[in-house]
């Protein structure tokens, strides 16, 4: 990687952090204007629920394989998201560190649960809060319409335990996967259409 490129991943990093975690900081305020408390949020530890959140994470683990396998091609939805992602942040997604996985995978779960399952669900209902997360991630209408389906899951699993820890783990916990998966089908990519170059050089 040249010195140009990585300071673009250097910028894409850093902004996506700092996007995440200012998520969870207007998250707090938002519940805390809305409740008048300095700790608003029902988070707490519980093993039952770290059982729920490790059944729930099936399904999206699940998910995540089959769009980062060529088993994507056969379901239409998953083979444009993937495509999307590959044109799009692609370039920079397959460059980040392990390490930077983690941190922004963490970063979206702590931020965007509590902004949109702690703070906005708490006023505006399962659907509005939803709504409004899929209208975060509209990159495209496909990508929307997924983000919407999984706001849902997710708000619904709030809901169901009472507990902002269950959504912000899976959340984390999803994206960190995903992203790991993304990042690795990205770099298998690239290998292939390397080596091609390279054959008929």
């Amino acid at each position: 990687m040249n010195a140009e490129n990585e300071i673009s991943v250097q910028k894409f990093f850093l902004f996506a952090a700092g996007f995440e975690l200012c998520l969870g900081v207007l998250g707090w305020f938002v519940a805390y204007w809305s409740s008048d408390q300095v700790a608003p949020f029902f988070f707490y530890y519980d093993r039952t629920d770290l059982l729920k959140t490790a059944m729930a994470a099936i399904p999206l683990a699940l998910l995540a394989f089959a769009a980062t396998t060529d088993f994507r091609k056969r379901v239409g939805f998953l083979n444009e998201i993937y495509q999307h992602i590959e044109k799009g942040l692609g370039p920079l997604i397959s460059r980040l560190s392990v390490s930077e996985v983690i941190f922004l995978g963490v970063a979206a779960g702590v931020g965007e649960e509590l902004l949109f399952r702690g703070a906005i669900q708490a006023s505006f209902g399962l659907l509005g809060a939803s709504v409004l997360f899929g209208l975060l991630h509209s990159v495209s209408k496909t990508y929307a319409l997924f983000a919407f389906a999984l706001g849902l899951y997710l708000g619904w699993l709030y809901q169901w335990t009472g507990n902002l820890m269950v959504p912000v783990l899976l959340h984390a916990g999803y994206d960190i996967l995903a992203l790991l998966l993304f990042r690795g089908a990205l770099l298998r990519t690239e290998r292939s259409r390397t080596d091609k170059l390279d054959i008929i050089a």
